[in-house]
């Protein structure tokens, strides 16, 4: 595959008041072309600007933003802000003239995987979904130990988040934001899951639940000798899902 040229494009927009930074990379020989959102985990310290570039020279225009109260943006972290912020983005990724109207796909990274299935199963416009190392099923696969190590190892790095404060968040994601509970909601938008087998963070049967509850067209890719972030197989997972991206989408 030839090495496109690609231009950059810094932005700032705003979510409930606060001030969410990001880019956009574009391939500069493609007039108008289709989108990818990508949304890291918490607290993002893996953020795919290696998937984001792979999906810009393989002719889309990807997005990396990062959530308020982490990485420069303004405002206190919130798991539940997440959702919001992540369609402020949607919205202002669609919004430029240069992007393919109608054709949108996201990819999301742990708790962003979660994030990016709750907003494909509420806005009809994505086209395609990819979730790698997905929380899913949490109250049977996620213990209240396993959580607080979790949030722990997170909280240096975002903004004003307590250890009570995301427990309680994440006990209402777990009753009301659970993608097992929706994943059937993206069909007939294709639905690609990539979880590493030695997943130290998030069990794999995460991935294996949702492909269950899942409706076709859907795809479970299970990398083996991977971890969480799937160190030593990043260069495979990365042309893995941006091949697939491109399948569906171009």
């Amino acid at each position: 595959m030839r090495e496109r040229y690609y231009r950059l494009e810094r932005l700032t927009f705003k979510s409930k008041g606060q001030k969410l930074l990001g880019v956009v990379w574009y391939p500069t020989d493609t007039e108008k072309p289709p989108a990818v959102l990508v949304l890291h985990g918490f607290p993002g310290i893996e953020k795919n600007y290696d998937l984001a570039y792979a999906l810009c020279q393989r002719g889309f225009a990807s997005m990396i933003f990062h959530y308020r109260g982490c990485w420069g943006s303004s405002g206190k972290y919130s798991f539940l802000g997440c959702f919001e912020d992540a369609k402020r983005a949607i919205e202002e990724l669609m919004s430029r003239e240069n992007i393919r109207e109608g054709n949108l796909a996201i990819v999301g990274h742990s708790f962003g995987g979660l994030v990016a299935i709750y907003l494909s199963a509420h806005i009809k416009r994505v086209k395609a979904t990819v979730a790698m190392s997905p929380l899913a099923n949490i109250k049977e696969n996620v213990s209240i130990r396993e959580r607080k190590i979790i949030f722990r190892g997170g909280l240096p790095f975002v903004k004003d988040l307590s250890l009570r404060r995301a427990m309680d968040e994440f006990e209402t994601i777990e009753k009301t934001y659970d993608p097992v509970t929706y994943v059937d909601k993206l069909s007939p938008s294709p639905l690609l899951l990539v979880h590493g087998n030695d997943d130290e963070i998030v069990p794999v049967k995460c991935s294996v639940d949702l492909y269950k509850d899942a409706l076709p067209p859907k795809n479970l890719l299970v990398v083996r000798r991977a971890d969480h972030i799937f160190s030593g197989r990043r260069r495979y997972v990365v042309n893995r899902v941006a091949n697939w991206i491109r399948s569906k989408i171009l």
